[in-house]
């Protein structure tokens, strides 16, 4: 069946492009054909929409390669995202619901967090070094959740004789079955709010547009589960392209208007306050021929006034791009009119790998795309010397803290073109305990607007939040038909397409 839609929509496109600036028909169906004929494609960390892999086929030459055009190489694009079973034209929802109407703020990463979300490569060895170096350290935390994304209960079963096989309980894990098709939980994970009503902390969360179509249901569908409030924001962005400080202070890369060309920018910095309460927008430049553009592959926001930025060789392409987001970032300033420290990580050198389908590749290794949980910062490590000098950059910001800095194996996933960041989302304690916090109720912590929860508070996961109008069953995207499907939670795995085009 998929063979034949991608061969229809081939079709359709050459005979679109028919009378226009084709210049090599024969290289194009050339091209279309091998691809129709590939087993299932490999889901690297690219948004997957036209823009996004226009944007790498550009920075790596692919098309040239091809003996393509760019219009033919559009042609390419098209059929290569329905190969992955992704409509290259979605309709963004126009309707969706509103940003929240109380005062948010999007809890920082280096604040307390209760849980984090990841879905885990089943049947890819190359990566589970990854994500077992992760889960035994998440592995018995009394005060850390983890939620694990599997297909169905016989991959939940099959995980979990593979997690006691390497010595992990999986004590305080949690399973949630419902169709995925990527790992990339950071992008389409949801973006949790602490929301303000009548001096109640309230959590809720931001689900944003992703265009692998099952992986756009995910935090609807946990919001269901969770029983907390949700908002659709219908843009092309992700997790992976945001930082917040807790406070007001967001950060972003210029890929949110590379992705969004239709959006004025006055239009995103808008939303971004109205979504996440980002009432100030620091907008730093990407890194050259990176293929995600995201913020995460080259900073990182350790503290409410630190920002760590990569550092390369001088004489490499990107040493004065980050030579200037790093300017640019010291020059910027907080809500609180303070300005930024910024520490720098030497950046390893780029190599590059050969994927079919996908062309020569640039590899960007990072030691930014790091994830920070309570007492702990997971660093991604590639087994070669600049480790060292990686992990203790931050050893020597955190000298005297109570925070331990773990290197994680990332050899291997960064050649999908993401690490450990890329594949976890963070949930944050705050507004789950529905207490009287408001911004005359700071302690003295490190906490922000004015929440002084704990680890230690009674409420759940499950906690169903009195101010929610919203139900478990709330229709969270435009597209998904209820976010009660019996595809989650309960192991019912209503849909035929298992999987497709995910990593599995």
């Amino acid at each position: 069946m998929k063979r034949t839609v991608l061969l229809v929509v081939v079709l359709v496109f050459i005979c679109g492009f028919a009378n226009s600036s084709l210049a090599d028909p024969v290289a194009l169906r050339a091209a279309l054909q091998r691809l129709e004929q590939s087993p299932e494609l490999k889901a690297l960390h690219v948004s997957p929409n036209v823009p996004a892999y226009m944007h790498l086929f550009a920075a790596n030459g692919y098309f040239k390669e091809l003996g393509l055009t760019d219009t033919e190489g559009e042609v390419y694009v098209r059929a290569l995202l329905h190969k992955q079973g992704i409509d290259p034209d979605p309709i963004l929802p126009t309707g969706a619901k509103a940003a929240p109407t109380n005062p948010v703020r999007t809890p920082a990463e280096f604040e307390e967090v209760m849980g984090v979300l990841i879905r885990y490569p089943l049947g890819t060895s190359s990566l589970e070094v990854t994500f077992d170096g992760m889960l035994a350290e998440f592995d018995g935390d009394p005060n850390l959740e983890v939620y694990i994304l599997v297909q169905n209960q016989a991959s939940e079963n099959a995980l979990k004789a593979h997690l006691s096989g390497a010595g992990i309980t999986g004590d305080n894990f949690i399973y949630y079955q419902m169709n995925t098709d990527s790992i990339w939980t950071r992008d389409y994970g949801p973006i949790f709010l602490e929301e303000f009503v009548d001096k109640a902390s309230v959590q809720s969360l931001v689900d944003m547009n992703y265009f692998y179509p099952q992986d756009n249901y995910v935090a609807g569908l946990l919001a269901g589960i969770w029983s907390i409030p949700s908002y659709s924001w219908s843009i092309s962005f992700e997790g992976g392209n945001y930082m917040s400080d807790g406070q007001g202070t967001c950060f972003t890369s210029t890929g949110i208007q590379t992705f969004n060309p239709a959006r004025p920018l006055t239009q995103i910095e808008q939303e971004l306050e109205d979504y996440f309460g980002c009432e100030e927008h620091i907008m730093v430049q990407p890194l050259i021929g990176e293929a995600t553009t995201h913020i995460d592959m080259y900073a990182k926001l350790l503290g409410r006034n630190t920002v760590m930025v990569g550092q390369y060789e001088a004489g490499d392409p990107n040493y004065d791009r980050l030579e200037g987001v790093a300017t640019q970032i010291a020059a910027a300033t907080n809500m609180d009119g303070d300005p930024f420290d910024v520490i720098r990580v030497p950046m390893p050198e780029v190599y590059e790998i050969w994927e079919p389908f996908y062309g020569m590749m640039d590899i960007y290794r990072s030691y930014t795309n790091s994830l920070i949980i309570n007492n702990k910062i997971l660093v991604p490590t590639y087994n070669i010397p600049m480790d060292t000098d990686g992990l203790q950059a931050y050893e020597d910001y955190y000298a005297g803290k109570d925070m331990e800095v773990i290197g994680v194996d990332s050899e291997a996933i960064i050649e999908w073109l993401g690490a450990v960041h890329c594949v976890t989302m963070e949930r944050s304690v705050h507004g789950l305990a529905g207490d009287d916090d408001d911004d005359d109720d700071d302690d003295d912590d490190n906490d922000t607007a004015g929440d002084d929860d704990t680890a230690g508070d009674d409420d759940t996961a499950d906690d169903d939040d009195d101010n929610d109008d919203d139900t478990a069953g709330d229709d969270d995207d435009a597209t998904d038909d209820d976010a009660s499907d019996d595809d989650v939670g309960g192991g019912g795995d209503d849909d035929d397409d298992d999987d497709s085009g995910g990593c599995n």
